[in-house]
Parts: structure tokens; C-alpha cells; sequence
């Protein structure tokens, strides 16, 4: 495309020189009338011929960018209304939850789309890194990674508009993820938290936590329906989130699992069958005695009432039950991990472990899990030479 290009010198209302850029590109075809685009430079003429050479360049090989007005917070809020509506009401939630608080309503949101520059997101990322916005604590690493995902998810998406050159986003540095070491119970600690719980309301969840090892959300939708008392087996079918009242008026959602792996079927011992089938008698029992004020969600794990539990709200009395009975401190998720140790540490195959955890694939149990399965390898190599050398010996 031939394209050709001058400068026209102005004078403002305040008598301010300035120089306005006009491009001449091919006429329209179907109308012969003139192709024009306009720039004005405030700075010298100098500098308005080398944005004329620049233009013209970019028009002739075809990766102009025409100027838009988008902020990067008008540009991100377009970019969710428009390309994150297939989203699950909850994902949707979370990303509009950091759009708005870390992007749209931060300094980074009102600069010009075109002029965000890689030095003002690395700005915004170390600033996060060091102080949120919203709690005023140091944020971490992980968090700002996913907000960070965000913006460059959305700038990609401008890139493929003609809206912007380039994603400035590529060239941020990150801040380092430090791996998380879960802090799990041994079998003793174990013995402990299971004599502590014993008759209290903490009793049915953390049984079924310690021993089938599900995460929160599926702990909190298990229903009744799913447990085949005959067979022996927990269908993980619901997972409970907390929403916005827009989307449920009590906060709390039950949705299927993210993965087709989160969806499994998982054996369970005779023990716990009988356990559960006295929890299940004690249910329908709390059900007959409140009548018509009982809510009836053939939830396993709720409140007196049959409401399913906030997420949050159990973690937190999960912590409020451990300092109460002076026993260790862990995560509500690492229990989880204790689960899965303990089944590692009695041999049973990471390939099983993987099945009834519900992870998408064999690595995610293998690097999760890397230094529990040494510890069984150094274990078994000790037998082996064991039995081999003892024969020697005798």
C-alpha cells in the first residue's frame, strides 16, 4: 500500500504552535474520496516528522494501530463483558472480583490503554506484591500472578483487536512462588484431633475429611443421595461455593466440580459405612424434631437447621475447634494432605491415591506428594536390603 504523508503547522487558542500529522492513504475505492488519517503532536516539528515516518511505515507493512481513547479499566471491563460470559456465575465472580478491585479502581485503570507502558504493570505488580490495595498486607506471590493473568489475558485480547501494538505485560517480571509445605497431622496427632471430636457437631466432617481426604467445597456438598450404603462407595457429585446475593439470596451455591476427575466414585471402608449410617439416623432424628424449620438439602456436612455451611465460615470454625482443644494448627486443606500421606505411607499406590483425591492427572499426585513418596522408596530400598543381606549374613 502506497502511502505518503506531510506536516501542517497549528496554532491553538492560546497561540500554542503544535503539528498535526496527515497521512494520505489510498483513496476508497467505491467512492474515490479521500483516505486520510490525522495526529496532533504537542512538540516540535522535529518530532511530528518522526511520528509521520513511523506511520508510515507501520501503514505499509500493515501493523498500524489506530488511536483509541480506552482507558485500561474500560478496556478490561470490555474485555470481561465480552470474551468471560461463558464463564460459571462463580469463576465469573472471582474475575470480576480482582478486575474491580486491583485493576478498574487502581491508578494503573486510568492510564490511556496505547500508553501503558511495561515499567507502569511492573509498578503495579511489585506495589501489589508489597502492599494489597485492598487489605493492606503484603499480597502473595500466587495471588498477584492471577490478577496479574488478568490483565495480560485482556491486553492479548487487544493485541488481536488491532487496539494495542503489543501485550507490555510479557516482559514483566513476576515475583517468585514460594512452594507451600503442608503442615499435616501424624498418625498420633491423628488419634488425637479423632478423640477430641468425638460427640461434637465437628465429629461427622472431620471423619469424613481425614478419612476420604476431600477438598472443602466437596466435603460441604456432600448429600446423602451419594453415599450407597449397600455397596460401600461416595459418589463426589457437589461442590458447594460462596457467590454474591445476586446470584443466591443465602450466598451459597452447590455446583459440580471444575474437572471430569473431581467428579469420582470412591470405596469406603466398612467402619466408615457404620459411622455414617448412626450420622445419617442422627440427621433424619434433628429433621423430625425441628419439623417444618428444618431445611431439608440431604446435606451431610450442616448447620442444626440443615443449611449448608459458607466455605469460609467452616474453615473458621474448624480453626475456633483446634484452639479450643489446644491442638496443632493446620489448614482445613491440610487435612487433605494428612489423608493422602497416611495412604502413601501405608503403601497404597500413588496411581489409587490420584483416583480418590480427584486430581486431573498422575503428576499433580507426584509433585504434591514427591517427598512423602522418597521417604516410602528410601523405606522400601531399607527392606529389600534387609531381606537380601540378612540371607547373605546367615
Amino acid at each position: 500500500m502506497q502511502v505518503a504523508g506531510h506536516i501542517r503547522k497549528r496554532l491553538n487558542k492560546d497561540n500554542v504552535t503544535k503539528y498535526q500529522v496527515v497521512i494520505e492513504k489510498p483513496p476508497d475505492p467505491d467512492t474515490g474520496k479521500r483516505n486520510r488519517i490525522y495526529k496532533t503532536i504537542n512538540g516540535t516539528k522535529k518530532q511530528a516528522e518522526k511520528v509521520m515516518r513511523t506511520m508510515i511505515e507501520e501503514l505499509e507493512n500493515q501493523t498500524y494501530v489506530a488511536d483509541n481513547k480506552l482507558t485500561v479499566a474500560s478496556w478490561v471491563i470490555k474485555w470481561s463483558d465480552l470474551f468471560l460470559k461463558d464463564l460459571s456465575p462463580t469463576t465469573l465472580q472471582g474475575y470480576q472480583y480482582q478486575i474491580e478491585s486491583y485493576i478498574v479502581n487502581q491508578d494503573i485503570g486510568k492510564i490511556r490503554l496505547q500508553d501503558l507502558t511495561t515499567a507502569d504493570v511492573q509498578k503495579w505488580v511489585n506495589d501489589m506484591h508489597k502492599e494489597s490495595p485492598i487489605s493492606h498486607k503484603p499480597m502473595s506471590a500466587k495471588t498477584v500472578k492471577n490478577i496479574y493473568h488478568n490483565l495480560s489475558a485482556a491486553l492479548d485480547k487487544a493485541v488481536n483487536l488491532d487496539l494495542v501494538k503489543k501485550n507490555v505485560c510479557k516482559a514483566v517480571v513476576l515475583p517468585k512462588t514460594q512452594k507451600y509445605s503442608a503442615e499435616i497431622y501424624d498418625e498420633n496427632e491423628v488419634q488425637t484431633l479423632l478423640q477430641a471430636i468425638r460427640g461434637t457437631d465437628m465429629e461427622v466432617p472431620l471423619m469424613i475429611d481425614i478419612s476420604l481426604g476431600l477438598r472443602r467445597g466437596e466435603l460441604l456438598g456432600l448429600k446423602w443421595k451419594h453415599i450407597d450404603f449397600e455397596k460401600g462407595l461416595v459418589s463426589i457429585e457437589d461442590n458447594v461455593v460462596e457467590v454474591k446475593k445476586e446470584i443466591a439470596s443465602d450466598r451459597v451455591m452447590t455446583k459440580s466440580p471444575k474437572s471430569l476427575s473431581g467428579q469420582r466414585v470412591i470405596p469406603i471402608s466398612s467402619s466408615l459405612i457404620s459411622f455414617l449410617k448412626s450420622a445419617r439416623r442422627n440427621y433424619l432424628i434433628q429433621k423430625l424434631k425441628m419439623g417444618n424449620q428444618f431445611y431439608d438439602g440431604d446435606y451431610v456436612v450442616c448447620q442444626p437447621n440443615g443449611k449448608p455451611f459458607k466455605p469460609a465460615s467452616f474453615s473458621s470454625k474448624f480453626n475456633g475447634f483446634l484452639s479450643k482443644n489446644g491442638l496443632k494448627h493446620i489448614r482445613l486443606h491440610d487435612l487433605r494432605h494428612t489423608n493422602a500421606t497416611l495412604m502413601l505411607m501405608q503403601g497404597i499406590s500413588p496411581k489409587v491415591a490420584q483416583m480418590r483425591l480427584g486430581h486431573s492427572d498422575y503428576s499433580t499426585t507426584m509433585n504434591i506428594y514427591s517427598h512423602v513418596l522418597k521417604s516410602v522408596e528410601t523405606e522400601a530400598a531399607e527392606t529389600i536390603e534387609n531381606a537380601i543381606f540378612k540371607s547373605i549374613a546367615n
